[in-house]
């Protein structure tokens, strides 16, 4: 703002949107991956989706994972692909954790993964605007993402709608997993995610236009 000598009231912030019907169809479909199609005596599925490099901090991730194992029982599954595979695929080795994480590779429809599982994580320290969280919440999932300063604290509300935990602190990542997977709440996810909703913003796009 202060770059371009923009004026505030001349600046409106409009969100990317979702189309919670076309995620609703195809949010139902098959997943081809025996964790979440045999859900091996209720055992938690946490999810996390996004490329593999640097700027989603797997590596915070993989370690609370680990440290999460002492308190609850559970398995994390990886959707997609990235510069930084093999050194995932070296640590998960290398920590004996060959059955409890699973790259997936690149999936062309994330919703049924994320719809079948117990929790979405999203561990970035550094993220623009974040659609998988608003994804998982279409997908009624429960989230945990890094409160990093941007969307995520906006989308959850503070909170109000998932987890949010410290940039880069294996610890705080680690409770709020814990916490989430530990706890049932009775909001129905979707009803935040509306407020992305395609036809919603959609309106604020025509109120900008008919505007200028």
């Amino acid at each position: 703002i202060t770059d371009y000598s923009a004026s505030l009231d001349k600046i409106k912030i409009i969100p990317n949107f979702i189309d919670q019907q076309r995620i609703d169809d195809l949010a139902i479909e098959e997943v081809d991956h025996e964790w979440l199609n045999d859900r091996e005596k209720g055992v938690p599925i946490v999810l996390s989706a996004g490329r593999l490099d640097l700027q989603k901090d797997w590596n915070s991730l993989l370690l609370a994972f680990e440290k999460l194992q002492s308190k609850i029982k559970t398995k994390l599954i990886i959707i997609g692909d990235g510069p930084d595979r093999k050194k995932i695929e070296s640590h998960i080795k290398e920590s004996g954790l060959e059955n409890t994480i699973s790259l997936a590779g690149f999936q062309l429809n994330p919703f049924c993964w994320i719809s079948k599982a117990d929790l979405l994580v999203l561990s970035t320290f550094g993220e623009g605007f974040p659609n998988v969280v608003i994804q998982a919440l279409a997908c009624n999932c429960p989230v945990v993402s890094t409160d990093v300063p941007s969307a995520p604290r906006e989308i959850l509300e503070n909170g109000k709608w998932g987890k949010l935990s410290k940039i880069q602190d294996i610890n705080s990542l680690s409770d709020c997993m814990f916490e989430s997977l530990s706890s049932q709440s009775s909001l129905n996810l979707k009803d935040r995610a509306q407020k992305y909703s395609k036809d919603k913003v959609i309106v604020e796009w025509y109120k900008v236009i008919e505007g200028n």
